[in-house]
């Protein structure tokens, strides 16, 4: 859904139209709206409308609604930067405007979109309030998606409120939680640079 969206917000929707004005609007509001507020939205839609309850498919539907605007914006920013010579080229030799998308954009366009992903799941592997109100809080191993379960920032909410003398493994768990975003963050940072050194080569 994100890359649809991104290919139809670069190729096919032009500038000045009102549609397109329109969506990249929705996505930078969105893409700022906190956390707590798609909290709200999951519980009341994937949890009640839709009847998941508080399980882990409600909080990854959640987080996945509020990982799709950066995804879309950084592989819409992806495809932007792919200098139109390619696509000029293309078009000469004949070439449908399919098969210039699958052969020759997205692959010009991965790292963007691979950026954007992981910034999006570096996000939602630190979220808190949003899982609070769709996946739950147990203190047990899941059996299944649409049972609920708790991610590491939840769990040092618990321990921190609700557990005597939980302090300690709290600091634990938030050195834990901290490494993975430094690793995420980090690998996001490379494939910046690498990004960026093939994009130098290929000028």
């Amino acid at each position: 859904m994100g890359v649809g969206a991104a290919i139809f917000l670069s190729e096919f929707s032009q500038m000045g139209s009102r549609l397109g004005r329109s969506l990249r609007l929705s996505l930078d509001i969105l893409a700022g709206v906190p956390s707590i507020v798609f909290g709200l939205f999951g519980n009341a839609f994937f949890c009640k409308t839709l009847g998941l309850g508080f399980s882990i498919l409600s909080g990854g539907l959640t987080l996945a609604c509020m990982v799709l605007p950066i995804l879309i914006r950084s592989t819409q920013q992806g495809l932007s930067a792919v200098p139109q010579d390619y696509r000029r080229s293309a078009s000469a030799l004949g070439i449908s405007r399919i098969a210039i998308l699958w052969e020759i954009l997205l692959p010009a366009a991965l790292p963007g979109l691979v950026v954007g992903l992981l910034l999006g799941i570096g996000r939602a592997i630190a979220e808190t309030a949003a899982l609070l109100f769709t996946s739950g809080y147990v203190d047990r191993m899941p059996e299944s998606l649409f049972d609920s379960g708790r991610s590491l920032s939840v769990h040092i909410f618990d321990l921190s409120v609700n557990v005597s003398g939980g302090e300690s493994k709290a600091y634990g768990t938030a050195l834990v939680l901290i490494l993975i975003l430094v690793l995420t963050n980090s690998l996001v940072a490379w494939m910046g640079d690498r990004f960026r050194k093939v994009r130098i080569l290929d000028v």
